[in-house]
C-alpha cells in the first residue's frame, strides 16, 4: 500500500498471474495498471499525492521487471 492507496488486490492478482500461462511482461503490466487504479481511487486527479502514488507504483513495476524472474513459475514467456 501507499498511504490511502490499497495495492493488495493488484499484488494478489499479480501473484496469481505468475503461476498462469500469461507472460511475465503481461503480468507486470497488469500489476502496474492495478496499482495506478488504486492510486486513482485513493487520491483526486492532479493532486501531488496521486502523482507520488504513481511514482511508487512505477518503482514497484521496475522492481518486478528487474527481479520478478526469480519467482515466475508460469508457462508463458518468462522475459
Amino acid at each position: 500500500s501507499f498511504g490511502d492507496a490499497d495495492f493488495s488486490m493488484a499484488c494478489d492478482l499479480h501473484d496469481d498471474c505468475y503461476s498462469s500461462s500469461t507472460s511475465r511482461l503481461a503480468c507486470a503490466l497488469a500489476l502496474l495498471g492495478g496499482l495506478r487504479a488504486a492510486c486513482e481511487n485513493a487520491y483526486p486527479a492532479g493532486s501531488s499525492s496521486r502523482l507520488t502514488c504513481y511514482t511508487v507504483a512505477s518503482i514497484y513495476f521496475v522492481g518486478v521487471r528487474l527481479f520478478g524472474w526469480l519467482f515466475y513459475t508460469g508457462t508463458g514467456n518468462p522475459a
